[in-house]
């Protein structure tokens, strides 16, 4: 977690001083994601690492601070990973529990070993390729949000097919559900600074719960959290929805229709084509 607070602080930096140039962003990203896609690949831990600092990265390149303000961002960042992380400490004290690594399959788990490097090595590429396009079209639109494209081209791109499929339709669903929501409670009512503020803390209290359990679920959650953030600083409501529609849609696209070309031209099979090959072979 400590590696994880810096990596993060340090994302946040050096995307904030890659923001300043367009071209030199759009390249840089496609670097990073490259990067930390195959040092995702290592290991599950280092995988959940990775896809949260290339996310805070791509968050800092699509949306410029002055200095000050990045400052304050990576004091924050660093402040809530010593929080998270001291808390963590005094629960596991107070329980007495012991260490117990969470069981989550790797995204490569269940590929022959033969065929993972190369797999995981095209995935790099890939989402490098897809990253440079998302950050040149963000850099481009004008639209307030716009590390928003390249953030979920981040979140929603996996090795596979099948695990890229899942994950967009999670994607997809998780963020129509959770935009309809906030939709139908302003046909009812206005929501004014109290009501963003129980809305935000329920989404983000769903988003964590379901994290590992229904990644669906854990994106209605964040969905709510994040568009009541934003109502909280002045942003309006129904642009934000839709913008945030819009994004999710085009990064769907540009992650399923990368995928698809990528299997069509190497013939990738599906993690559960591989297990059963791996499993006839010692058969």
């Amino acid at each position: 977690m400590a590696w994880t607070t810096i990596g993060l602080a340090a994302a946040a930096g050096f995307g904030a001083v890659v923001a300043e140039n367009k071209v030199f962003a759009v390249i840089i990203s496609g670097v990073t994601g490259l990067v930390c896609t195959l040092i995702a690949a290592r290991h599950t831990r280092a995988a959940v690492s990775s896809s949260l600092i290339l996310v805070i990265f791509t968050i800092y390149v699509g949306h410029p601070k002055p200095t000050d303000a990045v400052f304050s961002g990576i004091v924050l960042i660093l402040l809530g990973g010593f929080l998270q992380t001291l808390s963590c400490i005094v629960m596991r004290s107070l329980f007495k529990r012991r260490y117990q690594p969470r069981q989550v399959m790797h995204q490569s788990e269940g590929i022959a070993p033969s065929n993972a490097s190369g797999i995981n090595l095209r995935h790099a590429i890939r989402l490098s390729i897809i990253l440079m396009v998302a950050t040149a079209i963000s850099e481009t639109s004008g639209e307030a949000h716009q590390y928003w494209l390249p953030m979920s081209v981040a979140w929603m791109s996996r090795v596979t097919l099948d695990d890229t499929f899942n994950r967009v339709i999670h994607r997809l669903l998780g963020t129509l559900l959770g935009l309809g929501a906030i939709s139908l409670i302003l046909q009812f009512r206005d929501l004014y600074y109290n009501d963003w503020l129980v809305v935000s803390l329920l989404g983000g209290g769903l988003s964590i719960a379901y994290n590992w359990v229904n990644y669906a679920a854990a994106v209605i959650g964040g969905t709510l959290w994040i568009i009541a953030a934003f109502a909280i600083l002045g942003d309006p409501v129904i642009n934000t929805l839709v913008e945030r529609m819009l994004e999710t849609s085009l990064a769907a696209a540009l992650v399923l229709g990368a995928a698809w070309i990528d299997h069509g031209m190497n013939g990738t099979l599906s993690v559960e084509a591989c297990s059963d090959a791996v499993q006839r072979n010692e058969t």
